[in-house]
């Protein structure tokens, strides 16, 4: 490759002779060299071998003329070779978005034996971007001009405390016929994209995100001095000069590397995700057509490509090994959320989201899996829906599901606008009311259904659909399979539901064998229990549904200081198991201080005031023997596997007593793992809701089981 040294201009005189200023001196240039720069100039200021051959030898005598003009353009310092011959052409395109002072910057750049010049220069192969907020409204117009002017374009964040740098975007490709491809990557010739990120999905990502972490503070003040802030900005200038002068000579792996990573100087890397968003065109994989079987390890591969603290949807995973033995994995992600310092009334916040389980490898899935799912069942505008109201449907004869029909408040509870332990009661959807409509398909009788989408998603944008709607992630799941996802989403139903029928009426239950879970499980329970002076014991809350649910209770030697955890599952082993896992990450969460409110009002309980949490003394124990029919014996170990046979048998059961499934897809493209919501009409919440049916029964019983139907 061969580039200008620096921007030049070119004319002829009288004579007709190629003339060259570069603002340094005038060269007149003949011989050959002047086609030779003439093409140069005509590429943009950058030409490799090929096409100068290409384009000036038309007979094998062109070519001793040829390589005459390019050599004495060399010696005359017009033509720097780059690339693997030689050193890169050192001009660097610096653009400022924000009020950023960049004088730093510069004498760094120019330090290191960079020309630093304006937009439009002619002759630059990498621009920098400079700004103080990765939000900036500005910033992708700036990042995309450059790279249709063929330029890579590295993004840097200056701030006193800490700079950011990167990532690097590739250069829009021509597409021949087009213009610039937006997808990041080579020309449409059928061949892979770039993995490069694109301006488009940088922004939404980084918006979903927030603004990144903070400068580091004491007691609100910064750091660093004002006496010292000088010194840190040329410090962290001198961090970008280095970067940019390890881009501009293109060794081996550099440029790649830089495209798929920030790096946050005096702190630690950032990985960049690329995942497109809503609009943009780069190829997403394809929503539901990534089953793919397998257990934590296989699932975590899996999701990998989507963890970045700044740009990805889910945060990197931490993992503590609590007093009991237990391993509490934690990760973050983006949720949509109603704010009222949004434009649109609507903004991203991240939440936390939290596994607990034996192994590390199993707790991060799990926490994993609860971060995706949560950012799923968020509205992102590009989900299948259609505007429409309930008496519009009627019309059509489509089914459709009222938000009243989820939320199940009684008619005493709307009266009193609250539900008797201080929850507001949302009002009914007027039957005339237009708004965005999502799809729910039958899984026992492939019938669709249609219900609002401000009451399946988290942050929908429609006010007057909101006020009637409360959503929540109440059996939403995702899974390595499509069944695997369902089936979890209709197992957490099942089991708030029995938590439901046994919470609030206070119904004694009867105990389960702590053997069930095996001799070494049982064993294994026990002793983590013990080494934190606590007992453990096993209650089955198992319906008329014949889903077993078991509900794992933990309390100190005195009684007091109750946690409890929940399980369900077609065969009871796995349901017990289940139980004892959530039970040991309440307390490990506890321990750790990552939750608060519910669960320390939980934990301040004694036995001896609620003596419904511990097992019936008038009924036998449960144990394997008198649990439902399950598949305990027939599991493969893989979930994916499982998971198919175990809806199966589900469905079965609820649909022996009438109770439907029904099914929302989630499956993001940009997430590409399976992610749905399931629905049952009927069955019950955890929380105290009194429209007739279940739980209404339940109540009004005096405490047969199960509850008359």
């Amino acid at each position: 490759m061969l580039s200008l040294r620096r921007p030049v201009r070119l004319s002829r005189d009288a004579s007709g002779t190629l003339v060259l200023d570069d603002d340094l001196r005038v060269l007149r240039v003949v011989d050959g060299a002047d086609r030779v720069l003439e093409v140069v100039a005509q590429l943009g200021g950058t030409a490799d071998g090929e096409d100068l051959v290409r384009r000036l030898v038309r007979t094998p005598e062109d070519l001793p003329e040829v390589a005459g003009g390019v050599a004495q353009l060399i010696l005359d310092d017009v033509l720097v070779p780059t690339g693997a011959t030689g050193r890169a052409a050192r001009t660097v395109v610096l653009t400022v978005v924000g009020d950023v002072d960049t004088t730093a910057v510069a004498r760094a750049l120019a330090a290191d034996g960079a020309d630093v010049v304006g937009e439009g220069v002619p002759g630059a192969s990498l621009a920098v971007v400079i700004c103080h907020d990765h939000l900036d409204e500005r910033l992708v117009e700036a990042l995309q001009q450059h790279r249709e002017r063929g330029l890579a374009v590295l993004l840097v964040r200056t701030g006193v405390t800490r700079c950011w740098v990167g990532p690097l975007l590739p250069p829009a490709p021509d597409t021949g016929a087009g213009g610039p491809d937006e997808s990041g990557g080579g020309p449409s010739t059928g061949g892979p994209a770039s993995t490069g990120v694109c301006p488009a999905c940088l922004d939404q990502q980084l918006r979903r995100n927030g603004d990144g972490p903070r400068p580091a503070a004491v007691d609100g003040a910064v750091v660093v001095p004002a006496g010292g802030q000088g010194s840190a900005r040329r410090a962290t200038a001198a961090a970008v000069a280095a970067v940019v002068d390890a881009l501009l000579d293109d060794g081996p792996g550099v440029r790649s590397t830089w495209a798929a990573q920030v790096r946050e100087y005096r702190l630690h890397d950032l990985d960049v995700v690329r995942h497109p968003v809503a609009g943009c065109a780069q190829v997403a994989r394809p929503a539901g057509a990534d089953d793919a079987a397998g257990g934590s390890d296989a699932f975590l591969e899996r999701v990998a490509p989507l963890v970045s603290a700044l740009t990805g949807v889910l945060a990197p995973v931490t993992v503590r090994r609590a007093s009991g033995g237990q391993v509490l994995a934690e990760t973050s992600h983006p949720v949509r959320r109603r704010d009222s310092a949004a434009p649109d009334g609507l903004g991203w916040e991240r939440a936390p989201a939290w596994g607990c389980r034996e192994s590390a490898t199993d707790a991060r899935a799990a926490a994993v899996g609860e971060a995706l799912e949560r950012y799923c069942v968020s509205w992102h505008g590009d989900e299948p829906h259609e505007r429409a109201s309930a008496a519009e449907l009627a019309e059509r004869g489509e089914s459709f599901l009222r938000p009243q029909d989820l939320l199940l408040f009684g008619e005493g509870q709307r009266a009193a606008g609250a539900a008797g332990d201080g929850e507001p009661v949302p009002d009914e959807l007027p039957a005339g009311l237009r708004t965005d409509v999502s799809p729910l398909v039958s899984a026992v009788t492939g019938e669709r259904w249609w219900v609002p989408s401000a009451a399946v998603h988290f942050g929908h944008p429609d006010l007057a659909a909101a006020r009637c709607c409360r959503p929540d992630s109440n059996g939403c799941a995702v899974g390595p399979t499509r069944p695997a996802a369902v089936l979890a989403g209709l197992l957490e139903l099942v089991e708030r539901d029995a938590v439901a029928l046994w919470w609030w009426p206070r119904a004694l239950r009867p105990g389960v064998d702590l053997d069930v879970l095996g001799p070494a499980g049982a064993r294994r329970a026990r002793e983590a229990f013990a080494r934190q002076d606590r007992d453990v014991w096993l209650l089955d809350l198992t319906t008329d549904l014949a889903v077993p649910v078991v509900v794992a209770v933990s309390c100190r030697s005195d009684g007091t200081d109750v946690v409890c955890g929940f399980g369900a599952s077609v065969d009871l082993a796995s349901a017990a198991r289940r139980a004892v896992q959530e039970c040991g990450q309440v307390l490990a969460c506890l321990e750790f201080g990552v939750v608060g409110g519910p669960a320390e009002g939980w934990a301040r309980r004694s036995v001896h005031d609620e003596p419904y949490v511990l097992p019936d003394p008038t009924r036998p124990s449960t144990g394997l023997a008198d649990a439902a029919p399950g598949r305990a014996g027939e599991r493969t170990g893989d979930r994916g596997l499982d998971a198919e046979a175990d809806l199966a048998e589900a469905l079965s059961r609820l649909a022996g007593r009438g109770v439907d499934v029904l099914v929302q897809d989630l499956t993001r493209p940009e997430v590409g793992v399976p992610a749905v919501r399931v629905v049952a009409p009927g069955l019950r919440p955890w929380h105290r809701r009194l429209a007739p049916g279940r739980l209404v029964l339940a109540e009004e019983a005096a405490n047969p089981w199960p509850p008359p139907v």
